[in-house]
């Protein structure tokens, strides 16, 4: 058999594996970094260290011959939220356009912006996604308006949690 990873760099902190097809007449042994880990169809390890690691599995026929796949990865740190910079929290605005900043996280390919008119993110009034620096500017239009704003780092399929949420009125 083999395995596939796309790309070389996992953002996670996690790992789940697990096989196709049909098992008959013979048994599974799975072990990462040449250390047993299970026998079973899957696995999933809740924690992997940052850092190049190998994840084996070998199929043992009813006569105990072996057959090996192999594949090497890198686990790089998970995403974390990026941090809040501006406008401080509770900030009351001019009308006219609105600059957000926000901390780098690192492994972040790009970010996530969402709005949203309570502090639970219940009504969600816009998002924009893709966005590949840390600050985004847009305009209002309306004067007496609070809004609630949070971001998220993504990297493919494996964004961060949204940062905490901050609010600022114009």
């Amino acid at each position: 058999g083999s395995v596939h990873v796309k790309g070389s760099d996992v953002p996670a902190i996690g790992l789940m594996a697990d096989i196709q097809g049909p098992i008959s007449d013979g048994s599974l042994a799975w072990y990462l970094d040449a250390q047993f880990v299970d026998n079973g169809t899957s696995i999933e390890l809740p924690n992997v260290a940052t850092g190049i690691h190998v994840l084996s599995l070998i199929a043992y026929n009813a006569y105990q011959l072996a057959d090996t796949s192999e594949v090497e990865f890198k686990v790089v740190s998970a995403l974390a939220p990026p941090d809040l910079v501006a406008p401080p929290d509770g900030a009351q605005l001019a009308p006219g356009p609105v600059l957000l900043d926000w901390s780098p996280s690192e492994g972040a390919i790009s970010y996530r912006v969402q709005f949203a008119s309570d502090p639970g993110f219940g009504k969600i009034a816009a998002e924009f996604g893709n966005l590949g620096a840390t600050e985004f500017s847009f305009g209002t239009g309306q004067e007496g308006v609070t809004l609630f704003w949070r971001a998220m780092a993504e990297h493919g399929t494996s964004p961060s949690g949204w940062s905490l949420g901050r609010s600022f009125t114009i």
